[in-house]
């Protein structure tokens, strides 16, 4: 019997990790192309005639519908299966990828008026964010439900890591094939993130839909709850930080350095990589091996990005200090981010995971 019991936990165990990397390589996809967009927006926007004002507008509406959909998205998941909501996440994600790529190419051609591209990319980002705003929310959520308590953080941890990986991808991918092709990578990543709904179908169980109306209502995670009000503030703040470095990074290094576009890319790819390798370090070996505590990530996490920020305003104009920035923000941040959903998904039952998942992802699109 405890052979059985042995050989059981082990092969549950096997399943469970699969699943997870399974998970990971859809993400590290999302990663892929999320990164990119930040590497190649900057350079492309010049290009186009539209301000560095509009590109924020993009972004800032896009998140906007992000935040507004995520309640949604984290009901949907609990009906759905967090299974079938993660596919219908990536398959929408590869088609606005897609989409996304042809808008920025008639743009740069000058096939339509600066305007009409403002608006374009516009509709395509936003739309895509109400699409896919799922994606993250049923991963988490599938890692919630497949590990115990003691373990969901290094689980959670695993998927936050797998972004990072697809930011060391993205530009390394954007630097080689942008030579070749100033959008081509973008369309590269769709094809790429098209492999990783293929691998998903055939890998992930199915998930259970059926949900009784007093289960419904506990699983809606309100702004008012006590438990994750708190949460809902750090992860906010977190990613104010975040996005506000990732935005305005490109447009820095192309003005302060003077830079054309195709060199801007290739330099700013470098700076990106360079904090999400930090971030994977971070977040495989620190925190899968040692397995810290919540608190000690949130307060090394908070002082690291104190002073990588620090070195970006120290340090202007010197390609040096703006790695070292990054190096100190991507264990900053590889540190936090996960701590802070670890503690949200502690905070809540069970049965409120799919709630919270879409809680937290709409708090980091408020953040952005």
């Amino acid at each position: 019997m405890d052979s059985y019991n042995k050989e059981t936990i082990r092969n549950t165990y096997s399943a469970g990790l699969i699943h997870h990397l399974t998970l990971v390589v859809g993400l590290v996809c999302v990663g892929i192309g999320q990164t990119l967009l930040y590497t190649i927006l900057g350079p492309a926007s010049r290009e186009i005639g539209i301000s560095e004002f509009s590109v924020g507008i993009i972004v800032t509406i896009a998140a906007l519908v992000i935040t507004l959909s995520s309640g949604m998205w984290g009901r949907l998941i609990d009906r759905l299966g967090s299974r079938n909501a993660y596919l219908a996440g990536m398959i929408f994600y590869t088609t606005g990828t897609l989409f996304l790529g042809y808008g920025l190419h008639i743009s740069v051609n000058h096939s339509i008026s600066a305007l009409s591209a403002f608006y374009l990319l516009l509709v395509i980002r936003s739309l895509t964010g109400f699409l896919t705003a799922g994606i993250h929310p049923a991963a988490m959520t599938y890692v919630a439900e497949s590990t115990s308590s003691k373990e969901r953080g290094a689980g959670i941890a695993l998927i936050a890591s797998a972004y990072g990986i697809g930011s060391i991808i993205g530009p390394i991918l954007g630097s080689v094939i942008g030579k070749v092709s100033f959008l081509l990578p973008i369309f590269v990543a769709s094809a790429i993130s098209l492999l990783g709904v293929i691998l998903g179908f055939f890998v992930l169980k199915p998930q259970k839909k059926s949900l009784t109306n007093k289960e419904k209502e506990r699983i809606l995670i309100r702004l008012t709850d006590k438990r994750v009000l708190p949460i809902f503030i750090g992860i906010s703040l977190t990613y104010v930080g975040f996005s506000c470095f990732q935005q305005t990074l490109s447009f820095y290094v192309q003005d302060v350095f003077n830079l054309n576009p195709e060199r801007s890319i290739s330099k700013i790819g470098g700076l990106f990589a360079t904090m999400a390798i930090f971030m994977i370090i971070t977040q495989l070996l620190l925190i899968q091996i040692i397995k810290p505590s919540i608190n000690f990530l949130l307060y090394c996490g908070m002082w690291s990005c104190v002073t990588g920020f620090m070195f970006l305003i120290l340090t202007t104009q010197t390609f040096n200090g703006l790695y070292l920035a990054c190096g100190f923000l991507g264990i900053g941040f590889g540190m936090m981010i996960p701590a802070i959903q670890s503690s949200a998904s502690l905070a809540v039952t069970k049965d409120e995971q799919g709630g919270v998942s879409g809680f937290l992802f709409g708090a980091s699109a408020f953040g952005y």
